[in-house]
């Protein structure tokens, strides 16, 4: 029995003992899952002493949420045998769901004592130790670095026809407006702050800064760098660690383009996020703020909004899918610029492991695919002329891929393609583009 037990800690099949990873139970499921653990619990007074009769008891009641008897009864076979790394880890997932987090520690401690255990496993335990101190210290940091090189067959995000609309009447575009492909250099940074209230559920002030950059060889005109910085405390709306919570917040943001800045934007707003179950979330926002932009491009300043929402649904312990909409509107000094936009977006996450034996991480594969509508409230005169009474009306396309390959001590390699076609009622508009990006990274 021992030999059987220990294969099973040693197995490829370790995979994700998270908070997790032994959950997402329909609710058909669950009587069936009920009626078994009853049967086993009958065959353990027959035979007590059997280990792998113990386990499959344990595993059934993880599954049902039954974590006190997972415990019991995970705690009895290491009275029999200490040897079994595999039990201690489901012993600090199932602590650590229960917010045990000291008695959560010792086993994953003891996962990383173990001679002969997988890096996936020892990856996977430090995982785990490394947010239970997070989850326990007053203030910490988290954040991620990436670089590497972009392509993109439309880097200028011009049309690929050089006759276009000046003044409602035929015009010829330069060709260095035109479609062009170019390579260029990719940077983003984030860091997260998080300082913890001191309430029971949970509660905490975060702060959060990013950066991200992308300056072409040769296109530079499509250079773009911008600063986003978000503070705000998350509140629980009940008395659950994982129940309803609201995040209020003040948001900056500062976009440059072409190595000229481009606008300056203060919001405030606030998110909502709730845990209905361990398969399913749900999650939302809204927000107002004024966008100022510079240099005599006074008839772009506005008023934005912006509402969305959408869902968070895991299958299994190894997909997850999402899906979301938004819907933002601009008042802009200059009717021409105001508009407003639609978008629905879907993407569908699968994690795995490598295989690879040195890699402590997850892969991690992710598909999308959005389609967004945009109507300007009047048309710009100097594009299809005063009288004409045609507004714009976009219809955007996109799809794209992510691949992240993890490897060890928080450092990674990412591979992205997407696309995007643009569907315009006024041809100076619409582009087709297609990007690629290699990238390495670090979190910490």
């Amino acid at each position: 029995m021992k030999s059987v037990i220990r294969a099973a800690a040693l197995a490829a099949a370790f995979g994700a003992f998270d908070a997790s990873a032994q959950g997402f139970v329909p609710t058909d499921d669950r009587a069936a899952l009920r009626e078994e653990q009853k049967a086993i619990f009958a065959q353990m007074f027959e035979r007590p002493d059997d280990l792998d009769l113990m386990f499959s008891y344990a595993l059934v009641s993880i599954r049902l949420e039954d974590l006190e008897a997972a415990i019991s009864t995970l705690e009895r076979m290491l009275i029999y045998n200490k040897d079994l790394p595999r039990v201690h880890m489901e012993l600090g997932a199932a602590y650590y769901r229960l917010g045990s987090y000291t008695t959560a520690q010792y086993y994953f401690n003891n996962v990383l004592a173990f001679s002969d255990v997988p890096p996936v496993v020892v990856g996977k335990a430090n995982e785990f130790l490394r947010a239970i101190e997070q989850r326990t210290e007053t203030s910490v940091f988290v954040g991620s670095v990436s670089t590497g090189i972009a392509y993109a067959s439309n880097a200028t995000l011009g049309p690929d026809d050089s006759t276009v609309q000046l003044f409602g009447l035929p015009a010829v575009l330069a060709n260095q407006f035109l479609e062009d492909d170019d390579f260029g250099i990719r940077t983003s940074a984030s860091v997260s702050h998080f300082y913890d209230l001191g309430q029971p559920d949970s509660d905490f002030w975060r702060t959060d800064a990013s950066v991200f950059s992308l300056h072409y060889f040769d296109a530079t005109d499509s250079d773009v760098d911008s600063l986003q910085f978000r503070t705000g405390p998350q509140i629980s709306l009940d008395d659950r660690q994982f129940g309803p919570k609201l995040r209020p917040f003040a948001e900056v943001e500062y976009v440059r383009s072409a190595n000229d800045a481009l606008y300056l934007t203060g919001s405030a707003g606030a998110e909502y996020s709730d845990t209905l179950s361990e398969s399913l979330s749900v999650f939302g926002s809204a927000r107002a703020g004024y966008r100022d932009y510079f240099n005599g491009r006074n008839d772009f300043d506005s008023v934005v909004l912006r509402a969305s929402g959408g869902f968070a649904w895991l299958p299994s312990p190894d997909l997850v899918f999402r899906g979301a909409a938004f819907i933002d509107r601009e008042f802009a000094d200059a009717d021409f610029n105001s508009n407003t936009e639609g978008t629905l977006r879907a993407s569908l996450s699968y994690s795995y492991d490598s295989g690879v034996d040195w890699v402590t991480r997850r892969w991690n594969l992710t598909g999308f695919v959005q389609a967004t509508g945009r109507v300007f409230d009047a048309p710009d005169p100097t594009i299809v002329g005063a009288a004409s009474g045609r507004e714009r009306k976009d219809i955007d396309l996109r799809a794209g891929l992510r691949h992240v390959f993890h490897l060890q001590d928080g450092f990674w390699i990412a591979a992205d393609v997407d696309g995007l076609a643009r569907n315009s009622n006024i041809r100076n508009f619409d582009l087709e583009n297609v990007g690629a990006g290699l990238s390495v990274g670090f979190d910490f």
